[in-house]
């Protein structure tokens, strides 16, 4: 059973020994299975239809939302709760201003800090506090404090009261991601058992923040290593860094991709170029890639950092369930089957942005000359009103970005607030990169 309804049937891995058919049958109200080879078990069928579980000791079972390419997961703390930014490459865990004073915190020690984009975040720390991510407990000793949801709002179109770090990562648990389910679990130690069907790729941790060996390949041009941080907070397949760029000779690349607005970093707007990456594998081994990704080159300063190649983001990462294993330097990737298909990116041409006390105002904020949005005479400061019959101010941001990344070839119908005036706008997706 799923959120559409019912299924072609397939083994319940996990429920058995990882790997090995349980025969499971239906009987009345109760589904009935093989486990360990040796009994038949049974449950009541209205509890087998509730999420999957994972098939461990789990310390923290809870779910997780992946949303324009980025994941969120439930936060409390002092009988708040909300969604938080998941995200290894984020050294602190961070608070937004107007949440820390809901909990009662207040930041000292203000200090400036910079990141992906070319300005600053003025931040400061405030005393210890308890979360739970889920139902497990992460101490934070000294939280980050910024005004992180002024700054992400109006390019994600949800409320960022904060964002989980690497301390959730590095408190001596393993944490999986299944992307099939939308479950996150933790659990002290990896059971050998878990690493059947999956591969084993070696990271290295620094300052919390894993890295991986990789080679890239751009069109039919020769390989080219690399190394990445493996940053759930990235919002694309892969982001490379301008010195990287600069040093693997990739300028023509970057000059021929297609710019854009990928959203906010912590030193502001964030702008790529972005093109098509032939091949990318981790860590020497073909078992582990994908084909035909598209990827951003950083522009204008935007990522500008010596210590990584790229950001290897959560985009990628959903092509498998991964479980984080730092105590011993590992990642391990099972591929999911049917293996997802690659997102596109935009086939409009333009960006969206939202404002308003509920996000649901729409904006055109930038229009590439070229695209089938201009042509159409989409023009910046458009405000949308209906997207294809539907009033946008039912939808959310994300909704609308998905719409407009296809099918290749779909119509879009726009209604917009022009000047004053509301005129429609139509138009054929294509591909642009």
């Amino acid at each position: 059973r799923r959120g559409d309804g019912w299924s072609t049937p397939r083994p319940l891995g996990g429920v058995n020994t990882p790997g090995n058919d349980n025969f499971p049958f239906f009987a009345g109200r109760e589904l009935h299975w093989v486990t360990d080879f040796n009994r038949i078990v049974h449950a009541p069928l209205t509890e087998t239809l509730r999420d999957s579980l994972p098939a461990v000791a789990a310390e923290g079972v809870m779910p997780f939302e992946y949303e324009d390419t980025r994941l969120y997961v439930p936060v409390s703390a002092r009988g708040h709760l909300d969604w938080f930014i998941l995200d290894t490459g984020a050294s602190p865990t961070i608070l937004d201003t107007a949440f820390a004073s809901l909990l009662g915190l207040h930041g000292r020690d203000t200090t400036q800090r910079t990141g992906s984009g070319t300005g600053q975040l003025t931040e400061s720390f405030g005393d210890s506090i308890t979360l739970r991510i889920g139902n497990v407990p992460l101490a934070v000793p000294t939280p980050a404090i910024a005004p992180i949801n002024a700054l992400l709002a109006r390019y994600t179109g949800r409320r960022a009261p904060g964002i989980v770090g690497s301390a959730f990562f590095t408190g001596g648990r393993a944490v999986t991601l299944d992307f099939e389910n939308r479950i996150l679990y933790t659990r002290r130690t990896v059971h050998p058992t878990e690493s059947f069907l999956a591969t084993s790729i070696p990271i290295s941790v620094s300052g919390g923040v894993p890295f991986v060996q990789a080679t890239l390949r751009f069109g039919s041009g020769r390989p080219i290593p690399a190394r990445l941080m493996v940053d759930l907070g990235a919002k694309a397949n892969l982001l490379l860094s301008e010195p990287f760029i600069k040093r693997a000779g990739l300028d023509a690349v970057q000059a021929s991709g297609v710019p854009s607005i990928l959203g906010a970093g912590v030193g502001g707007e964030t702008h790529f170029a972005f093109t098509r990456l032939a091949r990318l594998e981790l860590a020497g081994t073909s078992a582990i890639g994908a084909d035909s990704l598209v990827v951003g080159l950083s522009v204008g300063g935007t990522t500008r950092s010596t210590l990584f190649d790229g950001l290897l983001g959560a985009e990628f990462m959903r092509l498998y369930r991964v479980t984080f294993d730092y105590a011993n330097a590992r990642m391990l990737l099972r591929p999911r089957l049917p293996v997802p298909p690659n997102l596109e990116f935009d086939l409009s041409g333009m960006y969206v942005t939202a404002s308003g006390d509920s996000l649901r105002t729409m904006t055109v904020a930038t229009v590439d000359a070229r695209s089938p949005a201009a042509l159409a005479g989409v023009v910046v400061g458009d405000q949308l009103v209906a997207l294809n019959g539907r009033e946008v101010r039912s939808m959310t941001l994300s909704a609308v970005r998905s719409v407009l990344r296809g099918p290749i070839g779909g119509r879009i119908t726009l209604v917009v607030v022009h000047a004053g005036a509301r005129v429609e706008r139509s138009f054929d997706l294509a591909r642009r990169v």
